[in-house]
């Protein structure tokens, strides 16, 4: 009974002295391992220990290890051979505290006395260096890095900010490539991006500071844009020159007043600044866009309304002010509007086979019309014609009968 409580001391005072062995079977009559020398990489950590392989009551070694955050050990590997003095303990994390202790153990499993913690930190995997963002490239931003001095990187790992994340938006497999070209984003829109390399087993760096780049603008919208309403058959619609020396060209469309939809008309070289729009309609109206369009394609935003013009409307009607006869002939007098510079007189006999005749370039506003009948009756309409040649609608149609003889 003595000689167990003896033994029972014994081990409670192997735990004081050593700590607790994690193991579940205990042999306290194993050698104990001593000091175990190490080697730290950034995934991994290479031990060695004495041999002892003229003890052959030492079958082999346990292995054990925990982290800071954690509160025990866990047995990771058992080796079977008392010849083996060396093990390597991977893949592990980067920058990263770990606590290690080491047991010999017997044939039947039960370990001895475990060394005290060994407390290793593994090496930082450094993150990619250099790395600048390039901005004012139409929709797209460039990374660029210097190639990372550890030949164990495979590549690297291109992240986007979005929103409050980033994401991953590139994974180049090359340690010597170092650019990443990244495509399809919005205009001026700034840009935050870092960089990981990776390992052949996908042990991951720390990332690099971050980074940021702005995309090209697009172009300023096109100022001082007019539309013309005082010439025949055509509108002129103007525009000043871009101070920017990028562009390329201004795209002219056009659009039906109050219509939600517009037709390109034109795309007009950027050493130009006006473009007529043709039309056979008089007094029309459209309303007319100006867009500046960069060598790289980048468009300007439109007039938030459209730029209102038409072609010249025709002279209004002239309004007939008498008819009369005087000595066989008829009298016609007439007002016209200040546009007006000449007048065409349409004349019908009213008979049902009566004679037409147009007199045509009258610079006045009255007619006299000898080449009547007497007895016949008379129709008469005038149409003004301004500078232009564009003519108005006929005056309202008014009749005389001279007397017969």
């Amino acid at each position: 009974m003595r000689s167990w409580s003896m033994a029972l001391s014994l081990l409670l005072l192997g735990f004081l002295m050593k700590g607790c062995t994690p193991a579940a079977q205990s042999d306290l009559t194993l050698p104990e391992m001593g000091e175990v020398q190490y080697l730290v990489d950034i995934d991994s950590v290479a031990f060695e220990w004495k041999s002892f392989a003229e003890r052959p009551e030492v079958s082999g070694y346990n292995i054990y290890r925990k982290t800071l955050a954690e509160q025990s050990y866990a047995l990771i590997d058992s080796l079977n051979s008392r010849f083996t003095t060396h093990y390597v303990d991977s893949p592990l994390a980067p920058s990263t505290t770990y606590l290690y202790r080491f047991a010999t153990k017997n044939a039947n499993g039960a370990a001895g006395v475990a060394t005290q913690p060994l407390q290793i930190t593994t090496r930082a995997f450094v993150p990619p260096t250099h790395v600048q963002a390039v901005g004012n490239y139409p929709r797209k931003i460039k990374i660029l890095w210097r190639p990372h001095k550890d030949l164990r990187t495979l590549g690297y790992i291109i992240q986007r900010a979005e929103g409050k994340d980033f994401v991953e938006v590139a994974r180049i497999a090359n340690r010597l490539q170092v650019e990443y070209l990244d495509t399809n984003l919005k205009d001026s829109t700034e840009y935050f991006y870092r960089v990981f390399a990776f390992t052949a087993s996908d042990i991951r760096s720390a990332p690099s500071p971050v980074v940021s780049a702005r995309t090209k603008p697009i172009p300023a919208m096109p100022q001082g844009v007019f539309a013309s309403f005082d010439l025949p058959k055509m509108v002129t619609i103007r525009w000043q020159k871009s101070p920017q020396n990028d562009i390329a060209s201004y795209e002219v469309s056009r659009t039906i007043l109050g219509g939600i939809s517009s037709e390109v008309l034109a795309n007009v070289a950027a050493t130009e600044t006006s473009y007529t729009d043709k039309s056979e309609i008089d007094g029309v109206r459209y309303g007319y866009y100006v867009v500046a369009i960069d060598k790289d394609g980048l468009r300007s935003e439109r007039q938030k309304s459209p730029i209102e013009g038409g072609t010249l409307a025709a002279p209004a009607a002239p309004t007939i002010q008498s008819i009369g006869t005087e000595k066989g002939s008829v009298i016609l007098r007439w007002t016209g509007d200040s546009r007006s510079v000449q007048y065409t007189i349409n004349k019908q006999q009213s008979s049902f086979f009566g004679k037409k005749e147009r007199y045509i370039s009258i610079p006045y506003t009255y007619f006299y019309d000898h080449e009547v009948a007497p007895g016949e009756q008379y129709l008469y309409n005038v149409i003004a014609i301004d500078k232009f040649g564009l003519q108005s609608s006929p005056s309202e149609t008014v009749s005389v009968t001279l007397e017969g003889r």
